[in-house]
């Protein structure tokens, strides 16, 4: 893939002043830049640095710095000419060499590697005279490029590093910053799969990265990982920041981690995330609202005498998830949504809890302002196997806060036994707590209000003995059919399947719509033609009764002005001309119609004729036509 990426290449240089050339000796190619910020004050070992900003650090003791390297580390950082790190004691003086920190190349800029130093600085005086640059801009050592300036814009178009070097001459003494690394170009999309040669930056399918790892290093923000294959990441830990992880589907795409942390910016789609198994793993770890989690199938989590559970979201978005065969043997759920997290058109089964340690209160724990909509919550259970522990619920307990549960399944989850022997128990809720629960199909919520179901569901196949094959779509005779509440978000989304997730006149309650066409809005005249300015009738219709169901209001618009009513007529005076006409039915803001209507003028006859006047005998020709959308065709008489 080609990126291209546009840099200020700048050269700073001043009469009777020393100016400092940095020169970053070649970095280990596959290490990604992070920016050096006033918030770093300790360099790590093998990382590379990027100057963004002038920076000062100051130490807490005379001739100390404030910016500290680990010990026996190298490190890389890149000082682009034009920028100053400064490193200084508390008493205002320059670090001194050996000290706690970095030590000084020259009176305003510091840098010591700790394992070597990275950079040397040749300084010089300038003297008076104007200065020409001369540019390397394709690390080959020989400078092509003289007739750009002191600053000017370059775009690097192919991904990876590219080494840049400047020559300064000014009244015949020269200075130089031989090529080094200095720009990098992420790929649009880097390529991760075992048959790849691993060739940085991994642009291409050929040349992918072998580990998740590596293609980490060659993203940068906004950039996409193609995963290919199957891939261990070590049964540690992976953090990934400002990326798109991007699988080809659970049977092809699949990581296997013990712990996944996502940060901010973040998507993660089309992915199977398993635990390498083991205790104490977790599939999720999200602390950001810009973490999206989109078709992933997260499953084979467990946790052991632990009171957290097998994934924690206090923020973030998933949408047509699957959580599956996961467990945790004490403490309290095995996957906790808190804060702002939204669980959308998501599958929860086949889940297990063993109280051992503790009371057990849900596989789904729910607190803070979490949104649960249109996801199933079905066939997990959950067991007391220590005396004087007991499970309270197997489907969810919200422990806190204001969640809200809409158009969800929650049934079949069962304490105390098997998913065949156990008591159905699907909810708990703290002592106090009155969540907003509502069009949700459950047999024992506590004092249900009216918009819950409680017959079964009706899935295909719900209890399919391979969890992965259990099927929540729905039977065509479920109840779930058109009962959920509508909101905002389904009109454009779709549901566990890709299936477009608002048909009918009203969302299905769970995570899969039934298949069935969306009622059609129609426009129909109370006349065929309408001949002169007069009263025009419009009235909005449906092949299906049920996209005008009662209560109904309709937003009208004539040439684009706007009228509200509270039925499918509309009853406006309109001059002769041509209008375009829309209808929508507020049932859920979705059905739309159009239509265009010609009110005529009053049909009439005239003629045109020839010029008329004229000298002696003059023959004019007279031709009749018609007005008003009048006709005359070949059958008429005509009488002058």
């Amino acid at each position: 893939m080609m990126s291209m990426a546009v840099f200020l290449l700048a050269a700073v240089a001043a009469a009777s002043e020393p100016v400092v050339h940095s020169r970053l000796t070649t970095p280990p190619r596959d290490f990604r830049p992070e920016a050096l910020t006033a918030d770093v004050r300790t360099l790590e070992d093998g990382k590379v640095y990027y100057l963004t900003n002038n920076l000062t650090f100051e130490g807490t003791a005379p001739g100390e710095s404030g910016l500290a390297v680990a010990s026996n580390a190298t490190v890389y950082i890149c000082i682009p000419m034009g920028k100053e790190l400064t490193c200084r004691g508390a008493d205002g003086r320059p670090a001194t060499p050996g000290g706690a920190g970095s030590a000084p190349a020259n009176t305003n800029t510091v840098v010591q590697t700790g394992g070597g130093y990275a950079f040397d600085y040749p300084t010089f005086n300038a003297p008076a005279g104007e200065a020409t640059y001369a540019w390397d801009l394709d690390g080959d050592g020989v400078y092509e490029t003289t007739d750009r300036g002191a600053s000017f814009g370059y775009a690097f178009e192919t991904p990876g590093w590219h080494k840049v070097g400047l020559k300064v001459t000014i009244g015949g003494e020269t200075a130089e910053q031989p090529a080094a690394n200095l720009v990098y170009v992420a790929p649009t999309k880097i390529y991760l799969a075992k048959s790849g040669k691993g060739v940085f930056p991994y642009d291409t399918e050929e040349n992918a990265a072998k580990t998740l790892a590596a293609a980490q290093t060659a993203a940068l923000e906004g950039s996409e990982i193609d995963v290919r294959g199957l891939f261990t990441t070590g049964f540690g830990s992976i953090v990934l920041n400002d990326v798109t992880l991007t699988g080809h589907g659970w049977a092809t795409s699949e990581i296997i981690v013990s712990v996944a942390t996502y940060y901010g910016g973040v998507t993660v789609r089309d992915l199977s995330i398993k635990s390498p198994g083991g205790n104490n793993t977790k599939g999720f770890n999200i602390v950001r609202d810009s973490v999206t989690l989109s078709n992933c199938w997260i499953h084979g989590y467990q946790h052991t005498g632990r009171t957290t559970p097998g994934g924690i979201a206090t923020a973030g978005t998933f949408v047509g998830c699957r959580f599956t065969d996961s467990r945790n043997n004490g403490g309290s759920g095995i996957y906790s949504f808190g804060g702002t997290a939204k669980v959308r058109n998501s599958v929860f089964t086949g889940n297990y809890f063993n109280a051992n340690s503790q009371d057990h209160y849900g596989i789904v724990y729910l607190s803070g302002n979490v949104q649960f909509e249109n996801n199933v919550v079905y066939g997990n259970y959950a067991v007391a196997v220590t005396a004087g522990k007991a499970s309270k619920s197997a489907g969810i307990y919200v422990s806190s806060g204001a969640p809200t549960v809409r158009n969800c399944v929650v049934c079949g989850n069962k304490k105390d036994g098997t998913l065949e022997t156990g008591t159905e128990a699907n909810w708990c809720f703290a002592a106090g707590l009155t969540p907003t629960v509502e069009y949700c199909n459950t047999p024992d919520l506590p004092d249900a209000g009216p918009t819950i179901q409680t017959a079964i569901p009706k899935f295909v196949d719900p209890d399919n003995t391979t969890v992965a094959n259990r099927d929540f779509r729905l039977q065509a005779d479920s109840p779930c059919i058109d009962a959920g509440l509508y909101q905002v978000w389904q009109k454009t989304a779709v549901d566990a399947a890709g299936a477009a997730r608002f048909q009918g006149y009203k969302p299905d309650i769970g995570a899969y719509e039934f298949a069935k066409d969306t009622p059609a809005l129609g426009i129909a005249a109370d006349k065929a033609r309408y001949y002169g300015a007069q009263d025009v009738t419009l009235t909005a219709s449906s092949t299906n009764e049920t996209a005008m169901a009662p209560g109904t209001t309709y937003l009208w618009t004539v040439d684009g002005v706007e009228q509200d009513e509270t039925s499918g007529t509309l009853v406006k005076y309109l001059e002769t001309g041509t209008y375009q006409v829309t209808a929508t039915s507020r049932q859920c803001d979705y059905f739309t119609a159009a239509f265009e209507l010609v009110v005529h003028e009053i049909p009439g006859v005239d003629f045109d004729s020839e010029e008329t006047a004229g000298v002696g005998t003059k023959t004019v020709t007279f031709t009749p036509r018609g007005t008003g959308g009048l006709t005359i065709d070949d059958a008429a008489t005509y009488a002058w």
